[in-house]
């Protein structure tokens, strides 16, 4: 088995999101299940209950691309020239 990603990595967001979308899946089959029987008020939660799963894995999402970016910004500025977290080349 696969050691879990560290908290905060790209990789556990990518772990939660699929982890969300497998409770998703559930809750499809809960869905067709409920049509078939003709139980509407199940239909109604198991749908609110997908919606959920989908905010969750789009917030999850937007910060992931929220942390990638500001990764980016950080090696961008780090890389320029005179930055002072960078040595020169050859230099101490």
């Amino acid at each position: 088995m696969n050691e879990p990603a560290a908290f905060g990595t790209p990789q556990f967001y990518r772990d939660t999101i699929a982890e969300i979308a497998q409770k998703s899946g559930i809750y499809l089959e809960i869905i067709e299940r409920y049509c078939a029987i003709g139980n509407d008020a199940g239909l109604d939660h198991a749908i609110r209950c997908l919606i959920a799963t989908a905010r969750a894995q789009e917030g999850i999402c937007a910060d992931l691309k929220e942390m990638k970016a500001k990764h980016k910004d950080r090696e961008t500025r780090d890389g320029q020239p005179g930055s002072p977290t960078k040595t020169p080349e050859g230099g101490v």
